[in-house]
């Protein structure tokens, strides 16, 4: 009886299943016949265009390369009205610049529509000896595109009914089957269990229907069972939770106080740098102060060593003088050497302060032959 009553309330949602499965059988077999027809009739038209391009784009050959634009614009102004949907042919050179161009305006509608047409256009190459000199281009009306959509839309239209109808029908056979299938069954166990009452064996309906009941039973209890089992699993899960929302709270405090503590060392190594900076250029300064020092150190002491050898040449020229002016006034006379003595004792004197700058050994010779000159009057 269960799986009887259970089969009849599945027949309902089954037709309703059936339908909504046909229409959209329907629906995707409507669009892609659309899309399928379409796409070819829009490849039609483009091969057409191809075809005149390519007559174009040989006729155009010569004149392009000869530089001909009145040739040009009769080539394209022939070709013009070879497909009833060509809209417009122009021609441009390698650079890309417009060379010859004639546009339709098609007066009234041909193709069954007046609203704004769409343009497909197709570019044909053109080239000598395998190099694109030109390019043809054509634009095409997409009126027969859409002309061509309507007649399948409205083929399809035509034949929804029927396929409709025949959807219909076989949903219908099928819930009957189902649904006959369901009151056999259904009679059937009732002429059972009433032969049965008749004969007084109800053990075994009595017995099912007991297993039934424990079998729902059980199955409460284990739905119970899980129930509290889920409570308790949200329960920790809420724990854990709460816990973890205490440690990211915990972590963003840690983050903020490790930031602080990075820019104050950030501050710290800047000014440190800073310092380390003012120390270089300090250490650089005194460096080329000291450099500069030690150049006048070493030409001062350059100037005392020459300053030296002067006085220690002078010195021993005097002595060397000195020595032969006492030999000879010693020879003369004692009274006689005393004014020569004097004036090289006076020159030895005005030599060593070295105020003004020594004197010459020539200067100190003229000088003794100028005192031995007045010693001989």
């Amino acid at each position: 009886m269960i799986t009887s009553r259970f089969r009849i309330q599945f027949a309902i949602p089954f037709m309703l299943w059936t339908a909504v499965v046909v229409c959209s059988g329907l629906v995707v077999a409507w669009k892609g016949a659309t899309e399928i027809v379409e796409s070819r009739a829009r490849d039609e038209v483009l091969r057409r265009g191809s075809l005149v391009g390519g007559g174009v784009a040989r006729l155009s050959i010569d004149p392009l390369i000869l530089g001909d634009d009145v040739t040009l614009d009769l080539v394209v102004g022939a070709a013009l009205h070879d497909d009833p949907a060509i809209r417009y042919i122009g021609i441009e050179d390698e650079h890309g610049a417009k060379r010859a161009y004639h546009a339709v305006q098609k007066a009234g509608d041909e193709s069954g529509g007046d609203g704004p047409e769409e343009i497909l256009e197709a570019r044909i190459p053109i080239e000598l000896g395998g190099e694109v000199i030109g390019l043809v281009r054509i634009g095409l009306s997409s009126r027969e595109v859409e002309a061509v959509d309507e007649v399948v839309k409205s083929h399809v239209l035509g034949l929804l009914p029927v396929v409709w109808m025949v959807a219909a029908i076989l949903g219908v056979v099928g819930v009957s089957f189902l649904v006959g299938g369901v009151v056999a069954r259904t009679v059937q166990e009732i002429r059972t269990a009433i032969e049965s009452g008749r004969e007084g064996e109800l053990s075994e309906t009595i017995g099912k229907l007991k297993q039934e009941e424990e079998t729902c039973k059980a199955s409460l209890a284990k739905t119970k069972k899980e129930e509290s089992s889920l409570r308790e699993k949200a329960a920790q899960e809420k724990a854990t939770l709460e816990q973890l929302t205490k440690e990211l709270a915990e972590a963003e405090k840690r983050t903020k106080q490790i930031t602080a503590q990075q820019e104050r060392l950030v501050q710290e190594t800047e000014a440190r740098t800073e310092e380390y900076q003012k120390l270089t250029a300090n250490v650089e300064k005194l460096k080329q102060e000291s450099e500069e020092l030690r150049r006048r150190l070493e030409d001062e002491r350059h100037h005392q060593e020459v300053l030296l050898r002067r006085r220690a040449g002078l010195k021993e020229s005097i002595e060397r003088l000195s020595h032969e002016y006492g030999r000879k006034a010693g020879q003369a006379g004692v009274t006689s050497a005393s004014p020569a003595a004097r004036g090289v004792k006076e020159e030895t004197k005005s030599a060593e302060a070295g105020e003004e700058g020594p004197r010459s050994p020539a200067d100190v010779f003229k000088g003794f032959k100028k005192e031995s000159k007045l010693r001989r009057r």
